[in-house]
């Protein structure tokens, strides 16, 4: 990984516990996101999300690179940062990591509560990564997403009625 990078062309700050990740110093920017703890009863907490998202950071910070991680986002800040990601432009470099729950068509916000609504979508994923790479970014994205168990059937059972229902 080159240090010479053109940096993201945003600015960094923090919005309600999402990082908008920047770096017009040329730096090379590393998100890491561990949703952990999901705020309904029924969706069962993940505590290696957050130990795997603390790991990734680290050794990050150790090579010497720029960390922004954040913990236990809804899917709207989760959907807004990846979005952000995607506004690399040529010569940037980054890395987003994920780990919390996951289904076959998007990451589960903490806030998910049985709708399809707190899910941020592949296709919000793909097009930000497209929109980067296709701008001449350069960029991993990794995806630890729980996709096993119960909840995993109990998600696609609903987004399945829900998306009969909206039809």
């Amino acid at each position: 990984v080159a240090s010479g990078a053109a940096g993201i062309r945003t600015t960094l700050r923090e919005e309600d516990g999402c990082v908008i990740i920047a770096g017009e110093d040329g730096s090379v920017t590393r998100e890491v996101v561990g949703n952990a703890d999901y705020i309904d009863k029924d969706v069962p907490d993940l505590p290696g999300a957050k130990r795997d998202a603390t790991a990734m950071a680290s050794h990050y910070k150790g090579k010497g690179y720029k960390v922004f991680k954040v913990e236990d986002v809804t899917a709207d800040k989760l959907k807004f940062g990846i979005e952000v990601f995607g506004k690399m432009q040529e010569g940037d470099e980054g890395v987003l990591y994920y780990a919390g729950h996951g289904l076959s068509y998007g990451l589960a916000g903490v806030d998910y509560d049985g709708t399809t609504k707190a899910v941020v979508r592949n296709s919000v994923v793909s097009a930000a990564t497209s929109k980067a790479l296709g701008a001449g970014a350069t960029l991993d994205v990794v995806m630890d997403a729980c996709r096993s168990g119960g909840l995993q059937d109990q998600m696609e059972t609903e987004f399945k009625a829900t998306a009969t229902s909206e039809e």
